[in-house]
């Protein structure tokens, strides 16, 4: 319930009172600085079961788009490299096949970029790629030019202590949608062997 409650961006004094009606006993401790304290630990939860969801929709869009082409496709990369059979190649030869010689399978996809705020002056953006025909979330890229942690110990004179800093883009905002459609087009290439094609 605490996970649900988050997810929908319910703020720690709501989350206090809805514990406080249901009678737990942390119920009425839990304020905004308690939910801080388990909000890292929700996080990872939410990023496992995330790209496992992702996985998951990245095989079934493979399996979909091997299938649907099987009888009417003679593209090459359909064909098994360690096979003579001139069949196009099925979901169940691909997933036999080794991985350094996998055939990379062509897929279509969405794109959909959002920025913190309009323009061009945003310090984080967040991308979203997601099969066409299934409509399941594929992939998610987030680039910030900007920690919080860090930059509250820098202006108070401190050393920033070793923490999950999100900060990896030091470009102009204006590049973000592009260099995250480079960066997410080279992951799906090289982890998961699909060549993207955008709609």
């Amino acid at each position: 319930m605490l996970v649900a409650q988050y997810i929908i961006s319910v703020g720690g004094e709501e989350i206090q009172k809805f514990l406080t009606l249901l009678d737990f006993p942390p119920g009425k401790n839990f304020t905004t600085n308690g939910l801080s304290q388990v909000e890292s630990d929700i996080g990872i939860v939410l990023c496992y079961v995330m790209d496992a969801c992702m996985k998951k929709a990245i095989m079934e869009k493979i399996q979909g788009t091997l299938d649907e082409k099987h009888n009417d496709w003679k593209n090459l990369y359909f064909f098994d490299p360690e096979s003579a059979d001139p069949d196009p190649l099925s979901y169940e030869k691909w997933l036999e096949i080794s991985k350094s010689n996998c055939p990379k399978v062509p897929v279509i996809v969405l794109f959909d970029m959002g920025w913190q705020k309009r323009g061009h002056s945003s310090i984080s953006s967040h991308t979203f790629m997601i099969g066409a025909q299934t409509m399941k979330l594929l992939a998610n890229f987030l680039y910030a030019k900007e920690c919080y942690n860090c930059n509250s110990l820098v202006t108070k004179g401190k050393q920033a202590e070793l923490h999950p800093c999100p900060q990896n883009y030091e470009g102009s905002s204006k590049t973000m949608e592009a260099d995250t459609t480079l960066e997410l087009t080279i992951r799906m290439y090289m982890e998961h062997h699909i060549l993207l094609e955008k709609q």
